[in-house]
C-alpha cells in the first residue's frame, strides 16, 4: 500500500485518499470512496490496514486476505487478489463454461454470463423504476438503487435538508444549487426554494408558476404492465428491454461497428470515429445542439458531465493539476500536458509539408492554413503580427 504513493495514478490525480493511497479524477467518485472509510453506516467492522469498513466480521476476514495473500496462476502468471477470482480464473483454463438457462449460450466468465442474462433476458419485476435499467434479480436491483440513486435514500434520511430554511430537496444537486444561487452563497429564509432543482424564487406564487412550467410532467406508466416510472426516458428503456427486447439488436450492431472500424464506433452524420458508444453519444450532441448538463452558477450548458465538472472550476478557482517544475497550476490535465513541453522543449507535432515542429496539434493546423494554403489571417492575428 505504501508503494501506491509513488504510482503515477496517485501522484497525478487531483483527489487523493490519504488512508489507502488511491487517486481519483472525479470529486464525486472520491467522495463515494471516502464513505468506505468514514461512514459508520457502511459497517462497524474496520480494516486496521486500509481502514475500509464492513458490515459483519466475515466480510472483514475475507477482505483481510487481499492484504495477506495473492494468488498467481502457474499457466499465464495472472495475479488474483482473492480466492473467488483465483477459482474463476482457473475454470477458464479448465474449459468450464457458464450456460444461459434461457437460450443455451455459453460464456467463459461469470460477469459476461450475468451481463448477457440481464440485457438479453430481462423480466418485468427486476427493472429500476427510476432509470429503467434491468437486472437478473431482486438483489442486483437493490444494490443498483443503493449505489446509483443514493440521493433518494439521502432524501428519506433527511440529509438533504437545508439547515437554515429547513427545505428538503429531492437531490444533492438541487441542494447545492439552492446555496450557489443565493446571494453570497448564503441561504435566505425569505426566499422560496424549488425542491426539485434548487432555484430560489421571491414568492409562493412564482414558485407555483415555476413548478408548473418546469417540472409538471404527465404520469409515465407502462401500458403493458402498468409499472410507473419517474421519467419518460426510464419508461422508454424499460419498454425496449422488457417488452420489445430490442437491446440485443443494438448491442449486436454496436459490436459489428466496432469490428468493422477497428474497435471504435463511427458517427453516422460526420464519420468521426469514437472509442466507445458513450463518447459517440456526447459527440452526436454537437450535431443536435443538445446540452442537458447546466451549470448551477451561470447560464452555460454542456454536452457531458465531465465538461460541466471542468467548467465549475472557473467558479471555484480550483486548479488541481500542478506543474512539478514550476509554480503554475491548471484546471485541466490537457493544459498541464501542453505546458510541460515548455520545460522539456519537446515539439511532437510536425508539418507534413515543410517539417516544421510544434508543441500542439492545433498549431500545425493553423500553420498549414495560413502559411501553405495562403488563407487570409483573421483580424486579431493580423493586428498581433503588425504590433
Amino acid at each position: 500500500m505504501a508503494a501506491r504513493k509513488n504510482s503515477s495514478n496517485y501522484v497525478n490525480s487531483p483527489y487523493k485518499c490519504q488512508l489507502c493511497f488511491k487517486g481519483f479524477s472525479s470529486e464525486a467518485t472520491f467522495k463515494n470512496h471516502n464513505l468506505k472509510h468514514h461512514d459508520p453506516s457502511v459497517g462497524a467492522q474496520q480494516c486496521e490496514l486500509c481502514y475500509s469498513r464492513f458490515r459483519i466480521p466475515a466480510f472483514l476476514r475475507t477482505h483481510a486476505e487481499t492484504h495477506r495473500l495473492k494468488f498467481v496462476c502457474k499457466d499465464c502468471r495472472f495475479v488474483a487478489s482473492n480466492r473467488y477470482h483465483a477459482i474463476t480464473h482457473f475454470r477458464e483454463h479448465s474449459g468450464f463454461k457458464y450456460v444461459c438457462k434461457y437460450c443455451g449460450a455459453s460464456f467463459k466468465k461469470p460477469s459476461t454470463h450475468g451481463t448477457h442474462v440481464r440485457i438479453q433476458h430481462p423480466t418485468e419485476n427486476t427493472s429500476c423504476d427510476v432509470c429503467g435499467e434491468t437486472f437478473q434479480g431482486d438483489f442486483g436491483l437493490r444494490m443498483h438503487k443503493t449505489r446509483a440513486h443514493k440521493q433518494n435514500s439521502e432524501n428519506e434520511s433527511g440529509s438533504l435538508n437545508c439547515s437554515t430554511c429547513g427545505v428538503q430537496f429531492a437531490s444533492s444537486y438541487a441542494m447545492a444549487r439552492h446555496t450557489f444561487t443565493a446571494p453570497d452563497n448564503v441561504c435566505n429564509p425569505s426566499m422560496r426554494a424549488c425542491t426539485l432543482c434548487g432555484e430560489n424564487l421571491a414568492s409562493d406564487e412564482l414558485l407555483r408558476t415555476h413548478t408548473q412550467e418546469r417540472h409538471s410532467k404527465p404520469e409515465t406508466k407502462c401500458d403493458e404492465c402498468n409499472k410507473t416510472f419517474l421519467t419518460e426516458a426510464s419508461l422508454s428503456v424499460h419498454y425496449e428491454r422488457v417488452h420489445l427486447q430490442v437491446k440485443s439488436v443494438r448491442r449486436k450492431a454496436s459490436h459489428h461497428a466496432r469490428k468493422q472500424y477497428g474497435g471504435v464506433v463511427m458517427c453516422e452524420l460526420c464519420g468521426k470515429r469514437c472509442k466507445n458508444s458513450t463518447i459517440l453519444k456526447y459527440h452526436q450532441r454537437t450535431h443536435t445542439g443538445e446540452k442537458p448538463h447546466s451549470c448551477p452558477r451561470c447560464p452555460k450548458r454542456f454536452v457531458s458531465p465531465m465538461l460541466l465538472h471542468c467548467h465549475l472550476r472557473s467558479h471555484t478557482g480550483e486548479r488541481p493539476y500542478k506543474c512539478a517544475q514550476c509554480h503554475k497550476s491548471f484546471t485541466q490535465k490537457s493544459a498541464l500536458t501542453v505546458h510541460s513541453t515548455v520545460h522539456t522543449g519537446e515539439k511532437p507535432f510536425a508539418c507534413s509539408i515543410c517539417g516544421k515542429s510544434f508543441t500542439q496539434a492545433a498549431s500545425v493546423h493553423t500553420h498549414v492554413k495560413y502559411v501553405h494554403m495562403k488563407m487570409p489571417a483573421p483580424p486579431r492575428r493580423r493586428n498581433l503580427k503588425r504590433e
